[in-house]
């Protein structure tokens, strides 16, 4: 019983761990992309458009990099709301879209992967 509690703690910090850094890459692309990323945002929401995340705080920085890598991942939900415009996604680096949609999936992951190990944790300490 100990031993699995550990094991549960340890991937459960690792995932934290991922979750900090993947909150740094984002912060990194904030900082260095952000611009960039706004710029390619003209006739979509006007929040992206104007950039108006990005002047700030860490977490308005999050905000605008969370925004604009959901709707390069999920297209489609945000073109059928009218919130993103089908021009500017196409138009948007290849580049910097993988490392968006990437990061937009490992958060994903990082948060999906939390949930199970609360839920394995909370049914082992039934039993």
């Amino acid at each position: 019983m100990i031993t699995a509690k550990l094991i549960i703690g340890g991937l459960g910090g690792l995932v934290i761990l991922c979750q900090f850094i993947s909150i740094g890459v984002a912060l990194y692309l904030s900082y260095t992309k952000g611009d960039l990323m706004s710029s390619h945002f003209k006739n979509s929401s006007s929040l992206l458009a104007l950039g108006i995340y990005k002047s700030t705080s860490l977490h308005g920085r999050l905000l605008l990099v969370g925004s604009i890598s959901s709707i390069l991942t999920f297209p489609g939900f945000f073109l059928k709301r009218g919130l993103a415009n089908a021009e500017d996604i196409d138009s948007f680096p290849l580049p910097l879209k993988r490392k968006l949609v990437m990061l937009q999936w490992g958060f994903i992951g990082l948060v999906v992967s939390m949930i199970l190990l609360v839920v394995i944790g909370k049914a082992h300490l039934l039993h």
